[in-house]
């Protein structure tokens, strides 16, 4: 039988939880918070500034009761402040994450776990991450006409450690490859079977999709920093009506697949 793979991870090292997931077809949850580790280092966040597991919340008689960041980044290293105190922990985090194994509780998760790390975050410059193995979005709420506004963005568009989060369009050198096809196949036939778009018609606006997507990508390959064709209005902070005006950078840009 072969060795069980081991996990290491850059913050804690060496770790005895699983690779895989119990089935073993899967990477574990671990293995995910790892990669979004990751992802924050190649961004410029510093080791020492990441708590895993971080307390946020305690409930009832004697605090016997929390609720938990997956993990934590800090504008100061972890160690220079008594990080097992919430409210210590908050003063300082600027970013606090979600990690999921994979994407069928996505909903579920940002509803009932990533929108309240916002609510108890004390810093208004404080995002939330939510990851999992076909998504990967931050959060923020920023207070704008005397409204609290939401946002929520792809994690590419993440900008590098002690810069100001900013809405900004997607471009050709920020996206990134996606890690499965088919968890991207079967979220889009999920919306589209929200959606009652009859089965048989289905793998034809996928089509569309896909064909639409590579064409936008290919046009802007020579123009890396301008902003793609197909954006997320819903990211853009664009409300649906306004997006299918066809004003301004849209989902469907400003025609539609038809």
């Amino acid at each position: 039988m072969a060795a069980p793979l081991k996990l290491i991870c850059p913050i804690r090292g060496p770790l005895n939880a699983p690779a895989k997931s119990a089935d073993g077809l899967k990477p574990s949850e671990e293995a995910r918070r790892i990669d979004a580790i990751n992802f924050l280092l190649a961004k410029g966040y510093p080791s020492g500034h990441i708590k895993v597991e971080a307390t946020i919340k305690k409930f009832g008689h004697g605090g016997k009761n929390s609720f938990r960041a997956d993990l934590a980044a800090l504008d100061v290293p972890v160690q220079s402040i008594n990080a097992k105190n919430a409210d210590d922990l908050l003063a300082h985090a600027v970013l606090l994450g979600e990690v999921k194994r994979d994407h069928n509780s996505a909903a579920q998760a940002k509803d009932t776990q990533v929108e309240p790390l916002l609510d108890f975050a004390h810093r208004e410059d404080c995002v939330a991450l939510y990851w999992d193995d076909a998504e990967q979005r931050i959060h923020w709420r920023e207070m704008h006409g005397g409204k609290r506004l939401k946002h929520e963005v792809p994690a590419t568009t993440l900008p590098v450690f002690g810069t100001k989060i900013m809405v900004k369009p997607l471009t050709f050198s920020n996206i990134q490859p996606a890690t499965s096809l088919l968890n991207v196949f079967r979220r889009i036939e999920d919306v589209l079977h929200s959606a009652a778009v009859d089965p048989e018609a289905r793998y034809g606006v996928i089509l569309q999709l896909l064909l639409a997507k590579l064409f936008d990508e290919h046009a802007h390959a020579g123009k890396p920093t301008e902003a793609l064709t197909l954006q997320d209005f819903h990211a853009m902070g664009s409300k649906p009506s306004f997006a299918l005006s066809g004003h301004g950078l849209s989902l469907w840009g400003s025609r539609s697949l038809d």
